[in-house]
C-alpha cells in the first residue's frame, strides 16, 4: 500500500509551491517495487541526484510542525516539550537574514533559537521578531546551554550552537 507515500508525495508538492526554492523531491511509483530501486530505475542516476544535494545544516528558512514523537531540536529551533500532532496549525516557520530572525506560529511555548556565528554577526544586535512583535534585541553572549543541547540531542558534528534565545 503506498498511501502514505501519496500523501507525503502530495504534501511536499504542496510545501514546494508554497516555499519555492525548498522541498526538492523526485517521487516515482512502480507496481511491486515496495522500497527498491523504480522499475527501469538506475541506481547510477540515483545516486547521482542524491551526490549532487548538499544538505545545509544553518538553514535560512524552517518550517517546522512538532508533534509529541517529534525531537525537540529541528535545525535551529528547538522545543522544550513538542506536544500534540504534527499539522498546519501548530506550523512553526523561522526566517533569519543577517541578524534580524522572524518566527510565526501557534505553538510556541518553550521554543528557543540555537544559533552559530556562521548565521549572524555575534558583534551586532539581533532582532527576534514572533508573529509580528519584537520579542528580543540585543547582542548575545555564548550560551553553554545552547553547545550542550546540540550536543547531546543532535549529534551532528556539522550543526554546532553556540548562542541562544529563549522566547
Amino acid at each position: 500500500d503506498v498511501k502514505d507515500a501519496r500523501a507525503a508525495a502530495r504534501e511536499l508538492d504542496e510545501l514546494a509551491k508554497e516555499y519555492p526554492g525548498g522541498y526538492e523531491h523526485v517521487y516515482i511509483e512502480g507496481k511491486g517495487v515496495n522500497h527498491g530501486f523504480p522499475p527501469g530505475g538506475n541506481p547510477g542516476k540515483i545516486i547521482d541526484w542524491l551526490t549532487r544535494h548538499r544538505r545545509n545544516p544553518y538553514p535560512p528558512r524552517v518550517v517546522w510542525e512538532p508533534s509529541a514523537r517529534s525531537r525537540r531540536l529541528f535545525y535551529w529551533l528547538r522545543l522544550a516539550s513538542p506536544s500534540g500532532t504534527g499539522s498546519r496549525d501548530r506550523r512553526i516557520t523561522a526566517v533569519i537574514a543577517k541578524n534580524r530572525v522572524e518566527i510565526r506560529g501557534n505553538a510556541l511555548r518553550g521554543l528557543s533559537i540555537l544559533l552559530a556565528e556562521k548565521m549572524f554577526d555575534p558583534k551586532k544586535p539581533l532582532v527576534v521578531d514572533v508573529n509580528g512583535r519584537r520579542k528580543f534585541e540585543g547582542v548575545l553572549s555564548p550560551d553553554p546551554r545552547a553547545l550542550l543541547e546540540c550536543v547531546m540531542e543532535n549529534i551532528d558534528p556539522e550543526q554546532v550552537f553556540l548562542y541562544r534565545v529563549d522566547l
